[in-house]
């Protein structure tokens, strides 16, 4: 019996150990650090009750149960940690996982030192003829321990059937699995304790150990044909590798650790960054996300360039945390933008250009005008407005129609924006009419200006259908007076520009009051 007792336990223990290593280098879950944990207190559980059986003195037997004591006080804890993290179900660090943490350590202490205060066990020997070898008198907290360990098992096993009543398909499965494994240990407890009160003159069988190669089978099969780790992180992972949206996982330190498609589109380098390489390697990853815990929970726009072509994007950083109060991850989702963002751009230009020419229309130009005034009037520098109109326009409408009389007003506002400065302000001020606002400029440079664009717009010809058509322009210029105002401005360039008319048109004339 002693020989088939060690051999059942070689078995278990080597099972064991074969389920940790698969679970440690196969399994993605986050689950699975509590399970590896437990498969450890499991093992060394099972190895100290396999030296026991194999010990020849009482010294050899005891040093035996001070190492199964160290498995079997934490095995318990552990698996109804890795139940309740397996359920979902939320236990507080302080007033819950470290007090049972705890009481393991008391445990183990209390075993360890039970020669000297007699707790556990009020005397043990080594007999050989029974089948442990290790005979022992139960001390005054040898039955509070089992029952620590006892109560435990029993409150997984009630987790799991909680948790069953809204479980179906493969996940039911698992869970069924999971309390078969949660109730081997319970089943051998309670044998062991109806053995040992029933009959305590009568050498018992302690069987538990031999029941955890059974539950490792159990478990084996539910990772394996279940995927009880893995489930939900590959169906995470399959579903986004199709999604439309960049899936950026990051470790807690930006180290790259997993992308989706969208993400090698939008990145085109991340398919050649190492897992654990920081994610600021890659040439085009935005700056605004180099600090990842900055930007939780926001939204972060950024752009990127395609050559020449512009893309907008927008990026939500959001933490993944599997331990309270800790961060294990960062995930970044991105999405592209460009076209909402494009709509917006073309609404703003509705509302301030005008559409055939793309200038400013008259509503923005005011807008602008009086904003660049003020700067240049703190500035103490002169302004100038200048009102162009086309001469005889009418005449080029009714003999080309509008489509020529659209794209001689399309063409002057060419000649207008590459004639002025960058931070002057065009605009199509209604029918033929344009507005310019020149602002920190003398009056000698603004006629010359007026008088070049002039020359150009009068010797450029226009190409329309076939035809070359030519038009000439009058141009009025006036001095903007702070103490007048930007209304007053434009009437008076208006009137230099119809002096110019009178004086025979295609000509620059500046305002002068009488």
């Amino acid at each position: 019996m002693n020989t088939l007792l060690a051999a059942t336990a070689t078995v278990s223990f080597a099972a064991i150990v074969y389920l940790g290593v698969y679970v440690l280098f196969l399994c993605q879950s986050p689950k699975k650090n509590y399970f590896l944990l437990c498969l450890l207190a499991a093992s060394v559980w099972i190895l100290g009750h396999l030296l026991e059986l194999l010990s020849n003195s009482a010294d050899e037997a005891y040093t035996a149960i001070r190492l199964f004591y160290l498995g079997c006080s934490f095995a318990p804890v552990l698996s109804f940690l890795f139940v309740a993290d397996y359920c979902d179900v939320k236990l507080s660090i302080p007033w819950v996982k470290v007090p049972l943490i705890l009481a393991s350590l008391a445990c183990v202490v209390l075993q360890w030192g039970t020669k000297y205060h007699g707790l556990v066990y009020t005397r043990y020997w080594f007999d050989d003829q029974s089948i442990h070898y290790l005979g022992f008198q139960p001390g005054a907290v040898y039955y509070m321990l089992r029952s620590l360990a006892l109560g435990l098992l029993a409150a997984s096993f009630v987790i799991i059937l909680r948790r069953m009543r809204g479980a179906d398909g493969k996940h039911r499965t698992q869970l069924w699995l999971l309390l078969f494994c949660a109730a081997a240990p319970i089943i051998g407890e309670g044998f062991n304790y109806a053995q040992m009160l029933l009959r305590p003159d009568t050498v018992y069988i302690y069987i538990v150990p031999h029941l955890m190669a059974l539950s490792s089978l159990l478990f084996y099969i539910a990772v394996m044909r279940y995927d009880m780790l893995d489930i939900v992180p590959k169906a995470t992972m399959t579903a986004m590798s199709y999604a439309k949206e960049a899936y950026i996982l990051l470790d807690e330190q930006g180290r790259y650790l997993y992308s989706n498609r969208a993400a090698s589109v939008m990145f085109a380098d991340i398919i050649s960054l190492s897992r654990g390489a920081p994610i600021a390697y890659l040439a085009d990853w935005p700056p605004s996300l180099h600090n990842l815990a900055a930007q939780e929970g926001q939204d972060v726009p950024f752009t990127l360039y395609q050559g020449d072509a512009a893309r907008y994007y927008q990026a939500s950083v959001n933490v993944a945390s599997f331990n309270q109060g800790q961060v294990d991850a960062y995930v970044v989702l991105m999405h592209d933008v460009t076209e909402s963002v494009s709509m917006f751009q073309q609404l703003e230009e509705a509302a301030y250009t005008d559409a055939l020419t793309g200038l400013y229309n008259r509503r923005h130009f005011l807008e602008m005008a009086r904003m660049y005034l003020d700067r240049a009037t703190r500035s103490q520098l002169s302004s100038y407005v200048m009102m162009l109109d086309l001469d005889h326009f009418k005449l080029i409408n009714d003999q080309y129609l509008h489509p020529g009389g659209d794209a001689v007003l399309r063409a002057v506002a060419g000649h207008m924006r590459e004639a002025v400065r960058t931070y002057d302000v065009v605009a199509r001020y209604g029918g033929e009419e344009f507005l310019l606002l020149l602002t920190e400029i003398e009056q000698e440079p603004v006629m010359r200006l007026a008088e070049r664009l002039r020359v150009h717009i009068a010797d450029t010809p226009i190409l329309f259908d076939g035809y070359e058509l030519r038009v000439t322009c009058s141009i009025g210029v006036a001095l903007y007076k702070p103490d007048e105002g930007l209304d007053e401005a434009i009437c008076q360039a208006d009137k230099a520009m119809y002096r110019a008319k009178a004086e025979g048109r295609n000509r620059v004339c500046l305002y002068a009051s009488t």
